[in-house]
């Protein structure tokens, strides 16, 4: 199913919470939402989402959401929709009344959440299967595309099933589905020591497709990650709007103007996005990491 359909699903369309459950894994406690969305001229659709509730300050030790939405849309910058590595996340406002606990976001009477699509088919990605790796083509272009977008991001938490494969072997897709560890976050901790080995290179090859998207890419593209979600308070209730440029304030993530809030990268962490950028090339030019043919990717790639 196209990521922005189920995008949109999830931003804007109404929608009515069946059934919540705490997850078993994440140590901020997410939750696995039995949603049904309303989509307009279409019948009622039951699907499922990780719902982890946004703190009051807008990050917090283990649950950045503005992470989240940047990691999501930055990967637009290098894949076609039919090749993401991460799930479509938004934030979304839901009614006090909902069946899920937790206060109200600050000024506001709504549970404000990270709404993620759940994915099924899938199995833990504990690690590359080196043997596939050689004789499989999609699923060397799948992994090297996730490797890239990891060392992107600056991916690093390897820990708990944060890294997905499909079950369909015919059809590889690779996912990384939890992306706050990541753009500076725990730069220093030396926790990351042990759980961050997707932070560096770890494929042989790169698909000649991604190193030219590499290359074309600039620093000012990056600029969009600095407001990833804007939300307006109406009536108590926060609804998106149209994402503002420049941002209100560009060494913050988490910013509010008048009834407006804004989720984004701060400048420093869009810097260092361009640096990682000029590495992934830096080792490709040194020949460090081989360039594979062009191979057939008929989608448009969206920025």
């Amino acid at each position: 199913m196209p990521a922005t359909r189920i995008e949109t699903w999830l931003e804007r369309t109404p929608l009515r919470v069946l059934d919540a459950q705490v997850t078993q894994h994440g140590s901020s406690k997410p939750l696995r939402l039995r949603i049904e969305v309303k989509p307009k001229g279409d019948k009622p659709l039951a699907i499922y989402a990780k719902w982890k509730a946004v703190p009051p300050a807008g990050d917090d030790a283990n649950n950045t959401p503005r992470r989240e939405i940047a990691a999501y849309r930055l990967q637009k910058m290098l894949a076609s929709e039919n090749e993401y590595v991460v799930p479509p996340v938004v934030l979304r406002c839901l009614p006090p009344d909902a069946p899920i606990e937790g206060e109200p976001f600050p000024r506001t009477r709504c549970l404000l959440g990270a709404l993620a699509y759940w994915l099924t088919n899938v199995t833990e990605l504990s690690d590359i299967d080196r043997e596939r790796l050689k004789h499989d083509p999609a699923y060397r272009r799948n992994v090297a595309l996730l490797n890239i977008f990891t060392v992107l991001v600056a991916q690093r938490d390897s820990v708990g099933q944060n890294f997905l494969v499909s079950t369909d072997s015919r059809q590889p897709r690779v996912f990384s589905v939890d992306n706050t560890m990541t753009f500076g976050r725990f730069k220093y901790n030396p926790i990351s020591l042990f759980t961050s080995k997707w932070l560096d290179v770890r494929v042989p090859t790169f698909p000649r497709a991604y190193v030219e998207r590499l290359r074309s890419l600039r620093r000012e593209d990056f600029d969009a990650l600095a407001v990833v979600s804007e939300l307006e308070l109406k009536d108590g209730m926060l609804e998106p709007v149209e994402r503002s440029s420049p941002p209100f304030d560009r060494d913050s993530g988490f910013r509010w103007r008048g009834n407006r809030v804004q989720f984004g990268l701060t400048q420093t962490e869009i810097d260092e996005i361009e640096d990682r950028r000029k590495t992934l090339l830096e080792l490709v030019d040194r020949g460090e990491v081989r360039v594979e043919p062009q191979f057939d990717n008929s989608s448009s790639f969206e920025k």
